[in-house]
């Protein structure tokens, strides 16, 4: 019951803050990215689908790149490592070891957001 409230709850939340702005499509969320930086495509969608798949599936997602991915969806730190291991899985790349994260997030900044996640695909994948 407990377990339902808090769903409810997140739920809640998260739709609170996908309506309180202009919607964003995949194109533009890309563009928006790809204009400022030069990542490529594979990791913007690899880190955008799998933000999607894991906000629940009955609403409405409206991904922004600076979505603070901890204050704002609720997702917790040992989900949102588990999530960066499978990116990596999908694309066949080796999960960076806690020292080089550690490096990153000492470089970087450690709010974790949208961007700050396709930074982190970037900075470790082999091209």
């Amino acid at each position: 019951m407990l377990e339902n409230v808090l769903n409810k709850k997140w739920v809640t939340n998260l739709k609170v803050i996908f309506n309180s702005r202009p919607k964003l499509t995949y194109e533009e969320f890309s563009k928006e990215i790809l204009n400022d930086y030069s990542f490529t495509e594979t990791s913007i969608k690899a880190v955008y689908n799998k933000i999607q798949d894991y906000l629940p599936k009955k609403i409405e997602k409206n991904i922004y790149p600076d979505d603070d991915l901890i204050n704002d969806y609720e997702i917790d730190d040992e989900d949102l490592g588990d999530l960066m291991i499978s990116i990596f899985e999908k694309l066949n790349q080796r999960f960076p070891n806690t020292n080089e994260q550690k490096a990153f997030y000492k470089k970087k900044g450690e709010k974790i957001t949208v961007l700050r996640m396709i930074q982190f695909v970037e900075e470790f994948k082999t091209r």
